[in-house]
């Protein structure tokens, strides 16, 4: 009488594991590949380099990075972009005037751990999701958590000719464009995808 109760009990609990293992696998497919933003111009969804001209020799140059993208590559990659776009507008030089950043989250629902390990009713699971085994077939956890979106660093910066400023004088926290760009581009490499 009891056996084919019993014998049924690991079938649902092993349905019961599978869907949770698809659940997991959905979710980590739909965040995309789990890889740091490449150097590229800034793309929705993506991120990437943007400049804003301010003035002549004055621009805004931001870089934002996933949740993949260590806050140091995001540095050295904001630092390249300035120094490329120096060498692009005729200057030499650049020094960073103003500098900020900031990192976003979001509040994303998470399936609850505990709901595999000690299954209960959640509010709004109604009996009629209950096998005759006493597992729900339906979970409604409602577990939502804070997690990183991306970080958008952004530097306003001065450009200036021969490492002198307008008054002739040497202006201060100078950065040389040249030998910057020859510094990071093994960064800038590793950080693009490779070609098909």
């Amino acid at each position: 009488m009891n056996r084919g109760r019993t014998a049924s009990r690991p079938t649902a609990a092993m349905t019961l594991a599978a869907a949770a293992a698809a659940s997991v696998a959905m979710a980590l497919g739909a965040c995309g590949a789990l890889e740091p933003t490449p150097y590229q111009p800034l793309q929705p969804g993506m991120g990437g380099y943007e400049e804003i001209r301010l003035q002549d020799d004055v621009y805004r140059v931001s870089f934002r990075g996933n949740r993949y993208t260590p806050e140091t590559d995001i540095i050295d990659l904001l630092y390249l972009r300035c120094a490329e776009l120096t060498l692009q507008a005729d200057y030499t030089h650049f020094a960073v005037e103003k500098n900020f950043g900031r990192e976003h989250f979001g509040v994303y629902p998470r399936f609850h751990a505990a709901a595999i390990a000690r299954p209960m009713v959640y509010p709004g699971v109604r009996a009629r999701y209950w096998s005759r085994y006493r597992m729900p077939l339906y979970y409604e956890p409602r577990v939502y958590v804070a997690e990183l979106d991306y970080r958008l660093t952004v530097f306003l910066i001065r450009m200036y000719r021969n490492g002198e400023s307008g008054q002739g004088g040497a202006a201060e926290g100078l950065m040389e464009a040249r030998s910057l760009v020859e510094r990071l581009a093994a960064k800038k490499r590793a950080s693009l995808p490779p070609a098909d």
